[in-house]
């Protein structure tokens, strides 16, 4: 991300440089979680879900 020259120059503690650091991995983690399930084949396939005016029922296991 480029600043633009007025940015107001900030410095964060190292504290909040930490929060920070976690608050980007916890988003990283999420958005990995939310792919992987996005590339289940079966993802629009789930139970009770309403596809082309059909409902899919949940298969017996």
């Amino acid at each position: 991300m480029r600043k633009s020259s007025n940015d107001a120059k900030v410095s964060l503690t190292p504290s909040a440089k930490r929060q920070q650091r976690e608050a980007r991995l916890e988003l990283a983690k999420a958005l990995r979680e939310i792919a992987a399930e996005m590339q289940r084949p079966d993802r629009h396939r789930l139970p009770g879900h309403q596809i082309d005016d059909e409902i899919v029922e949940e298969e017996p296991r």
